[in-house]
């Protein structure tokens, strides 16, 4: 399947194709209900990057600043609740956080760059570490099941692979599954299968995006099949070179070109439908781009929606747009005929 420039997808037939473009309007037309963030930099609500939001049923919203590594808690009415982490190596503390999610049962997951997931729990109105899972990879990026299974994107050496479950329901242990980047060494195929994983329910799938490669995969949970495969037809990639050392050493480093294109994010924005985000970084100009596309979950058809949209961040009501520029904040959104501005 590809993943076009155009703004009308090829391959859907009608029905199809109205309920893409029904859903596109309602993303592009949100309106805001909520704003959170300020100048003010001793405030709670003061970010310092902001790497990834997640939100429950209810309205709360939990915002991942991996500049303090910490993530910060704000109510439905955009009140301050509470900080969770810190820069440290103690059980409730991390470093390098890279995702975070909210599983069914409230519990929130935080990954790192580790071999630890840690789970959070709200006990008497505060927010706690539970427990601490062991992760069988480099963790990049976190997402949950329905039936609270998690799965971790990252790259395990010993059979190159790149999504990983952690917790497992079912008989069978935990599965590893998703084909790496095929190289001798394992230094280019770590660098080249970075990615970000999605789990969705319409269809029941694990999705993985290469981040620097035009490719997104979607995968079934218990065997790992794969469910469709989709190529951006626009994606330049970053190049990348490997060479050796006089003392022998293999090293894998960037090619610095003009312009090229990062996936940055990929969320179920509704069911059935995935909005996949790039980052197109102009060197010269030192500026970067926000392409968005919507994608049909069920085929993995979809096109371009435009590059107006900021970063955004699904919720179980619409989603979060993120702002950088003067400064760090957000936006709750709703679809347009819901809600009004607080």
């Amino acid at each position: 399947m590809q993943i076009t420039q155009d703004s009308i997808p090829s391959g859907m037939d009608q029905e199809a194709l109205t309920n893409w473009l029904q859903v596109r309007d309602e993303l592009t037309d949100a309106r805001t209900t909520l704003r959170i963030g300020a100048k003010d930099t001793d405030g709670p609500d003061a970010f310092g990057n902001i790497a990834d939001i997640t939100a429950s049923p209810s309205g709360d919203i939990f915002v991942l600043d991996d500049q303090a590594q910490k993530i910060v808690i704000f109510d439905s009415d955009g009140s301050f609740v509470q900080s969770v982490g810190g820069v440290g190596d103690g059980p409730a503390e991390f470093r390098y956080v890279t995702g975070i999610d909210l599983l069914t049962d409230g519990t929130l997951a935080v990954s790192s760059r580790g071999s630890q997931l840690k789970l959070f729990r709200s006990s008497e109105g505060a927010w706690q570490l539970d427990s601490i899972l062991r992760v069988p990879a480099i963790s990049r990026d976190v997402c949950f099941m329905e039936d609270r299974r998690v799965f971790v994107a990252g790259y395990k050496r010993d059979n190159n692979t790149l999504v990983h479950e952690v917790a497992d329901s079912l008989d069978g242990g935990p599965r590893d599954f998703g084909d790496g980047y095929r190289d001798d060494h394992w230094l280019v195929q770590m660098r080249m299968g970075e990615g970000i994983v999605e789990c969705i329910d319409d269809p029941r799938a694990v999705v993985f995006a290469f981040r620097g490669r035009p490719l997104v995969q979607a995968y079934h949970p218990d065997d790992g099949s794969v469910i469709w495969s989709a190529v951006f037809v626009d994606f330049v990639p970053e190049p990348v070179l490997e060479g050796v050392r006089p003392t022998g050493e293999v090293y894998v480093r960037y090619e610095q070109i003009d312009e090229w294109d990062v996936m940055g994010a990929v969320h179920e924005i509704q069911p059935g439908y995935l909005l996949l985000q790039t980052a197109r970084v102009y060197r010269l100009e030192e500026t970067v781009a926000v392409r968005s596309y919507l994608v049909d979950a069920r085929s993995g058809r979809g096109g371009f929606i435009g590059d107006t949209l900021p970063r955004i961040f699904a919720t179980p009501d619409g989603h979060v747009a993120v702002f950088e520029d003067p400064y760090p904040r957000l936006e709750v959104r709703v679809p347009s005929n819901r809600g009004a501005q607080k």
